[in-house]
């Protein structure tokens, strides 16, 4: 692909995975409402589980070109508030990743608590890069 057909697809991409999410959130949300009423599950969980949901759909916001700044104009170089929470994870994680080096190069923590951690950012990581490349 070259040019404008690649802009297109990437554009086109970025859409159809913005919908998908927001179609799969909103099903969720609908899903805990009928949980709420017809299961056996305290409400507090119900609550933790809806205030996810709903910040994850705040997150998408209008779709995947949304500005970082209502004042900005839509321009295709701008970054996507989508790309930048992707880039502040992968930038946190790489943080708490030095930390965690740190404190077993200090002895603070053992191999099996740092290996633990680490899995867990592995994971975490895994996730934010998938999304970008995808």
């Amino acid at each position: 692909m070259q040019g404008a057909a690649l802009v297109f697809w990437r554009t086109e991409n970025l859409y159809e995975a913005w919908n998908a999410r927001k179609q799969a959130v909103q099903a969720v949300l609908a899903k805990l409402d009928q949980v709420c009423t017809a299961q056996n599950v305290p409400e507090s969980v119900v609550q933790r589980l809806h205030a996810h949901y709903t910040d994850r759909l705040e997150e998408l916001g209008d779709g995947p070109n949304t500005r970082l700044d209502t004042n900005d104009s839509v321009l295709e170089n701008k970054e996507t508030t989508m790309a930048a929470e992707r880039r502040l994870w992968h930038d946190l994680i790489a943080v708490e990743r030095n930390v965690i080096i740190t404190l077993r190069k200090a002895s603070e923590i053992s191999d099996e608590v740092m290996r633990d951690i680490e899995q867990e950012l592995d994971l975490m990581h895994a996730r934010f890069e998938r999304s970008t490349t995808g």
